[in-house]
Formats: C-alpha cells, sequence, structure tokens
C-alpha cells in the first residue's frame, strides 16, 4: 500500500494534470476501491485462520478493520466530506514521540547546551 505513494510509480500523479503529488478527489476514489479488495482479503485470511490461532486472528481482524476505515476514509474525502473521513483514519496508537526523544532532538538539546 505504501508503494502506491512513492513519486516514481506515478501512481498519485498521473491523477492529476499538473504532475503534482497532491492527492486527488479521482485518486481517492479509485484507491478506496483498493481497499476494499484488501479488506475482502484480510476478511478471507480471517475466516481461515479461526483454527490456526490468536495472533493470525487478531493481525488479519486489525487488517480488514483497518482498510475498511480506510476505504471508508478514502470515498468520503473524494466526495468533498472531509470532517468524516478525517476522523475515520486517525487511530489511538500510543504516540511515544513526546515521552522518548530521537537522536536529533537530543542532539540538538546538547548544541544548546553548550553554546
Amino acid at each position: 500500500m505504501a508503494i502506491t505513494y512513492t513519486p516514481f510509480f506515478a501512481a498519485i500523479s498521473s491523477y492529476n494534470a499538473d504532475g503534482s503529488q497532491e492527492q486527488s478527489p479521482a485518486f481517492l476514489a479509485t484507491f478506496g476501491f483498493y481497499a476494499v479488495c484488501m479488506t475482502t482479503l484480510s476478511f478471507i485470511f480471517l475466516i481461515c485462520s479461526l483454527r490456526t490461532n490468536a495472533v493470525y486472528v487478531t493481525v488479519f481482524a486489525s487488517g480488514a478493520i483497518g482498510f475498511g476505515l480506510f476505504s471508508g476514509a478514502a470515498w468520503n474525502i473524494a466526495g468533498g466530506n472531509d470532517t468524516v473521513g478525517k476522523h475515520l483514519i486517525v487511530v489511538p496508537v500510543g504516540d511515544l514521540s513526546t515521552m522518548i526523544k530521537g537522536m536529533s532532538d537530543v542532539e540538538r538539546n546538547i548544541q544548546q547546551r553548550t553554546e
């Protein structure tokens, strides 16, 4: 899914007349169908994994829910309903970036202290 956003493959820019990487409504509307296919595939894998183990069930259930939410968000944003679309893709994942600083932040703090 991430390779779609790589500029080299021009998946997004081919939907724009100026060739920019801006996500157009036409791109989002068609990309929503990709997410529906992935939702269906994840759901099939979920059904098949029910007799395997709990990890696979969790992974495929999460995938089916995530892809389903993404397709709904893509179609809402493509239809001009930005507020609903943006709320569908915000998932609380427990961001630790405020608690554990990156190396660039640590180096910047050290540099500011030495000046």
